[in-house]
């Protein structure tokens, strides 16, 4: 089987999931969008109303702050591949429930291992948390962890790993922004070698 078929499979899987009680309120899931082909991850925490309608990444209002993060890089979405920690929308936009992260887990790490990114970006507290427990290192909290890079070891090789606050945060001032855009514009000689 190709890396295709493997991800055709996962991302069927993840569509008729009903392991938590979040299907019950889902319109969709929401697999991911990008290249998988690429080497750059971004994983969110979940899907957004806009989100959850349209099965696309990103694409409210924190979508076009991720938009300007990105150009800082420079790099585009189809440079990238974008998913959540949890495939579906908790109720209200509510912070997942740790028993519906544990339950989507799963699905993250089989993303994971079939994308073989060399580059990962946590956006937010709650993605940047649960991914830090994945591989198994301390987290102390994003104001702490924020436009740091760290390289940990993965069955496929070395990756690094980028912490970000989460896009919305620049939703509440211009200050927010900025500190969003200057964690990007750090790294932009980093990932311009991922593109």
């Amino acid at each position: 089987m190709t890396k295709e078929d493997d991800f055709s499979k996962l991302e069927k899987e993840i569509l008729s999931c009903k392991k938590c009680r979040l299907s019950s309120s889902r319109t969709h899931a929401l697999v991911g969008t990008g290249s998988i082909f690429k080497k750059i991850l971004i994983i969110g925490e979940a899907p957004g109303k806009e989100e959850d309608l349209h099965q696309k990444a990103f694409i409210g209002a924190a979508g076009k702050i991720l938009d300007e993060m990105l150009k800082e890089a420079p790099l585009k979405r189809e440079n990238v591949y974008i998913t959540n920690i949890v495939k579906c929308r908790p109720p209200k936009n509510r912070d997942p429930s740790l028993d519906e992260i544990h339950m989507c887990e799963n699905y993250l790490i089989r993303q994971i291992k079939l994308i073989q990114p060399q580059v990962i970006l946590t956006l937010g507290r709650v993605a940047s948390k649960m991914f830090f427990s994945l591989i198994k290192k301390p987290f102390s909290s994003i104001s702490k962890m924020h436009g740091k890079k760290i390289t940990f070891k993965s069955s496929y090789g070395e990756v690094d790993l980028i912490c970000m606050y989460h896009p919305a945060m620049g939703l509440y001032g211009d200050k927010n922004k900025k500190i969003l855009l200057e964690d990007m514009q750090k790294h932009k000689s980093f990932l311009k070698k991922f593109i």
